[in-house]
């Protein structure tokens, strides 16, 4: 099986990064998308 991606890449390794999941869902799940919270909570020190 092969993996594509098919989106904005400098976008997401901007602005989120890669999670890989448990070991019991490693086996179907590459991994997850993480949003990456330090530069948002700078902008917004008081929340979203």
């Amino acid at each position: 099986m092969q993996h594509i991606e098919f989106f904005h890449i400098e976008h997401f390794e901007n602005n989120y990064h890669r999670v890989k999941p448990v070991d019991e869902l490693d086996y179907f799940i590459d991994f997850f998308w993480e949003t990456k919270f330090d530069a948002l909570l700078q902008q917004s020190p008081g929340g979203f």
